[in-house]
């Protein structure tokens, strides 16, 4: 809620009350502000709503919150008050989030499913046209054919692999050679992907990356001593074709230290 009081879209008298009310709030924290709000901090959230609802009036809003999962729980008791009391009005939320995060107040999901004009979308990666159009400037078609085999249309992999490239010597005399090289930004951001995927995702991005072409939810629960069910999980947290490709095109290109424990 900082973060938005502060921003410098916003029109100055509208952040100068959005900023007091927070001060307030802040000067005035109780004992029960981190599981429900106290009298007076609903008063203050009608008043934050009101303040916010008194700029629709002129415009169209919209709130973006990334990785949602690492919220606070004041600001979250903000959000959610204020996404259950916007049915009518000009402003939308738009929240991400990673699905596999142990968050540590998980029912904000089911208070936001409440809402009757809230809607759930899972993205996906891109398709080789989208992957296309994100390298600036256009690849060959065999390096485009690389990016996407290696990265699996992932805009986080497609990036690194390309900066990895761009920084790989001799690249300005060859901009694009049919076999960019991934390197260091490319294990960072991977292993940045396994991380968010979930627990058992590093096991079985480790397995795939180990086992290749062999691998089956058999063989990984086998190596890693996992219930065959949460090997299967694993699996499908890894969104194949992403790390399927992913793994074993790093472990052909000397990439392990992407799989370092």
């Amino acid at each position: 809620m900082r973060q938005l009081a502060e921003s410098p879209s916003l029109p100055a008298e509208a952040g100068r009350r959005l900023r007091a009310l927070l001060d307030e709030d802040e000067a005035t924290v109780d004992a029960n502000a981190a599981d429900r709000p106290a009298p007076a901090r609903a008063a203050r959230m009608q008043k934050v709503c009101a303040a916010l609802h008194d700029m629709v009036r002129t415009r169209l809003v919209l709130i973006g919150v990334d990785d949602l999962q690492h919220v606070d729980a004041t600001s979250l008791q903000y959000l959610l008050y204020l996404s259950g009391r916007s049915r009518s009005t000009r402003l939308m939320t738009v929240f991400t989030e990673t699905l596999h995060y142990q968050q540590g107040v998980p029912t904000y999901r089911t208070e936001f499913l409440r809402q009757p004009h809230f809607q759930r979308m899972r993205l996906h990666c891109l398709d080789r046209r989208a992957t296309a159009e994100l390298l600036t400037p256009a690849p060959a078609e065999a390096a485009l054919d690389h990016y996407f085999s290696v990265t699996g249309g992932n805009p986080l992999l497609v990036r690194a692999l390309r900066e990895d490239h761009l920084l790989t010597p001799g690249s300005p005399a060859q901009p694009e050679p049919a076999d960019p090289v991934a390197g260091e930004a490319f294990a960072h951001a991977v292993l940045t992907c396994v991380d968010r995927s979930g627990p058992a995702a590093a096991k079985v991005a480790d397995g795939l990356a180990i086992l290749g072409g062999a691998s089956t939810v058999d063989a990984l629960s086998r190596l890693w001593e996992l219930p065959p069910a949460e090997a299967a999980r694993g699996v499908r947290r890894c969104a194949p074709p992403v790390w399927s490709t992913t793994c074993r095109s790093a472990t052909r290109r000397r990439a392990p230290k992407c799989w370092t424990p």
